[in-house]
């Protein structure tokens, strides 16, 4: 396992402290390859770490981010003057993001693409009906979230599959949000609705 030891730069620095104390819905606004990532796995696991949240579930848009998030999580970083762990995440899928949430309080995070999220989407609602979870123990990170910044995304035309996978991520999302799951967003284009 690596160690590699992520120092965090004045900004990430600033944003980490910023968002110390959670709040249902979180931006991470920076441009590519400024770290977005890094910040978002160093909040939810020192989350995670106090007790926050007990699930935290990180969505993106392909496989090969999955395995992107999974690499970080063989890092530490630098905070506060101590060195911190990385959550240890599990590339997940819609079984065993399921199974994942049956479990009181995991020790790891899982990665699923927005597709698994859609798919889940109605256990997840199921299993807060029934007491199972609890919304206020779950932490989503949606990658690339201008995905879901609009519930309201125009119909997607027939023939285009991912215009379709857009406009079920941005209703899931908001059903996870009037549920009262949080969720910390990341983009490095705000205002971009075309993919």
């Amino acid at each position: 396992m690596t160690h590699d030891i992520i120092q965090p730069r004045d900004y990430q620095h600033r944003d980490i402290e910023a968002l110390w104390e959670p709040s249902k819905v979180m931006n991470i606004i920076y441009g590519t390859g400024l770290g977005k990532t890094f910040v978002a796995l160093a909040l939810a696991s020192l989350w995670h770490k106090r007790g926050r949240f007990k699930h935290v579930i990180l969505v993106t848009t392909t496989t090969a981010l999955q395995q992107q998030f999974q690499e970080y999580a063989r890092r530490r970083y630098r905070f506060r003057g101590e060195i911190h762990e990385i959550l240890p995440i599990e590339i997940g899928t819609a079984s065993t993001l399921k199974a994942y949430l049956q479990v009181a309080c995991s020790s790891r995070a899982m990665v699923v693409t927005y597709q698994v999220m859609i798919a889940v989407e109605a256990e997840i609602h199921r299993l807060i009906a029934l007491g199972t979870i609890r919304p206020d123990d779950i932490l989503i990170v949606l990658d690339e979230g201008h995905r879901v910044f609009n519930p309201l995304i125009e119909s997607a035309d027939e023939e285009d599959v991912s215009a379709e996978i857009r406009q079920k991520s941005s209703r899931a999302a908001y059903g996870f949000r009037r549920a009262g799951i949080s969720q910390l967003r990341l983009t490095a284009t705000p205002f971009r609705t075309d993919n």
